[in-house]
């Protein structure tokens, strides 16, 4: 009898669990993607915005750990629409700052529908500029790989279609 209750309630207790997860409200967070940025360079020119197509790489993230391609060291420094034109050359830091530049004009339009902010402890320019510094000067591939990673996925999460007008 005591087996019997023990698994009567051992299975009560669990259906209330997969009910009770089963019924939490989904958080929808909304993002548009680094072509989706590129492409639409005039969204990039709301007031509110705190970068532009032609901000200097070097102006958002930490110069010391961007590679000399991209900070002047071989030509002119990058602006913000170059990182998300140039073409990938495998470089570990050009992938994570593709996604992250999406992230920041995500983060500033969408911005509790995003999962990020753009500053502070936890946010896009924090988690990148620990990125690229994570091991030595240009820092560890596989942390801004993993990096540019999660940001891809709330980069793709989409948004209404008439959030845009």
């Amino acid at each position: 009898m005591k087996t019997k209750m023990k698994t009567v309630m051992l299975g009560l207790a669990f259906v209330f669990i997969i009910s009770a997860a089963t019924s939490a409200r989904a958080i929808e967070y909304y993002g548009a993607t680094q072509g989706f940025w590129k492409n639409h360079t005039e969204l990039w020119s709301n007031p509110a915005r705190l970068i532009r197509p032609n901000t200097l790489v070097t102006d958002v993230f930490d110069a010391d750990h961007l590679p000399p391609y991209m900070t002047g060291g071989w030509g002119s420094t990058w602006t913000l629409i170059m990182v998300l034109s140039m073409p990938l050359w495998g470089c570990s830091t050009h992938v994570l700052l593709q996604q992250a530049v999406a992230a920041i004009l995500n983060a500033q339009e969408f911005g509790s529908y995003y999962p990020l902010t753009v500053t502070g402890v936890g946010g896009v320019i924090y988690k990148v500029n620990a990125a690229i510094s994570s091991d030595g000067v240009y820092g560890f591939r596989d942390v801004k790989l993993a990096l540019a990673d999660e940001l891809e996925g709330y980069n793709k999460a989409g948004y209404p279609k008439d959030w845009f007008g």
